[in-house]
């Protein structure tokens, strides 16, 4: 098991909870780490997930490419039987 700090562990109260905490803090800290000198529109970050994903990340990620942060979809054309 990797060392860590009990800082750095978070309880939420269910998966929409955590997923919206994830895309939100990963969004967040791109920006931050990026030089704002060089900040340019293309360097935000690019999420892509598929229009099958759990409205808990589609939704958010949605907002995002509605206000011109981060996301995009793709093609759910092909279906995998087992």
């Amino acid at each position: 098991m990797s060392e860590f700090v009990f800082l750095d562990i978070i309880f939420t109260s269910g998966g929409t909870e955590a997923n919206n905490l994830v895309l939100n803090t990963a969004v967040e800290h791109f920006r931050m780490t990026q030089n704002a000198d060089n900040f340019a529109e293309h360097s935000l970050p690019h999420i892509i997930t598929s229009s099958l994903e759990h409205d808990s990340i589609k939704l958010v990620l949605e907002r995002y490419r509605n206000t011109g942060k981060a996301g995009s979809y793709c093609s759910t054309d092909v279906i995998l039987l087992w």
